[in-house]
């Protein structure tokens, strides 16, 4: 655990006798796949740290259905921002996989905000990183076709959440609905099934145990 917190970059400042406190004051969290963590408008009165397992965040419409924003894998961090700010939760959380998060409540993460100029730093660069993103990704929505906008998603999460297959392919190790590819496309889940399947009678794009795979050597 003290060399997971050492890589997260949320906590890469702090020295080793600041890691050993922050880990005398953390819980280890379990999920279930599809256990909710929180929803939407909570109250947020802790941070995690994917610890293992993949958390899905995202949001819900009044009909119920959930809009993928982003998936954390292991080393990430995330809830940050309601303890910053004061307001509810932005989003929801639930796990996809059987999942272990360290838990951090408000009153250590503000303690370490305090006593440590570089984590400030790392959560303004984060937060950064996350604006970008979301700029990047409404560019995409205005200039891209929806072909390339699938492929280009389905490569993000092979970048993010990839593993080799053999010497040519790379699965997707999340468990994906079309319509969480849907959501994460930004374009409707009819559109994104014809796209599979133009990939797949091309095979740039396999099924495997229910697991997404991309064949790097088609063009």
């Amino acid at each position: 655990m003290f060399q997971l917190i050492q890589n997260v970059p949320l906590f890469s400042g702090i020295s080793s006798d600041g890691i050993e406190k922050l880990l005398s004051q953390m819980v280890i969290v379990k999920l279930t796949p599809n256990q909710v963590l929180f929803r939407e408008g909570d109250v947020g009165t802790s941070m995690y740290i994917v610890m293992n397992g993949k958390i899905k965040i995202y949001h819900t419409s009044p009909k119920g259905d959930e809009k993928t924003i982003t998936i954390f894998k292991k080393g990430d961090s995330f809830g940050e921002l309601a303890l910053i700010d004061g307001e509810p939760r932005s989003a929801s959380a639930k796990a996809l996989t059987f999942s272990e998060l360290i838990k951090l409540d408000a009153f250590s993460f503000h303690e370490l905000l305090q006593e440590n100029y570089n984590m400030v730093k790392a959560i303004l660069i984060e937060l950064a990183k996350r604006i970008r993103k979301t700029n990047a990704q409404v560019q995409d929505l205005v200039f891209l076709d929806a072909k390339t906008l699938v492929v280009k998603t389905l490569i993000n999460l092979a970048n993010e959440h990839g593993k080799r297959v053999g010497l040519k392919k790379v699965q997707i190790d999340v468990p994906l609905t079309m319509q969480e590819i849907a959501n994460l496309s930004g374009i409707s889940i009819e559109v994104v099934e014809y796209v599979i399947q133009y990939l797949m009678q091309r095979n740039f794009l396999t099924v495997e145990k229910g697991l997404y795979q991309l064949d790097l050597s088609k063009k």
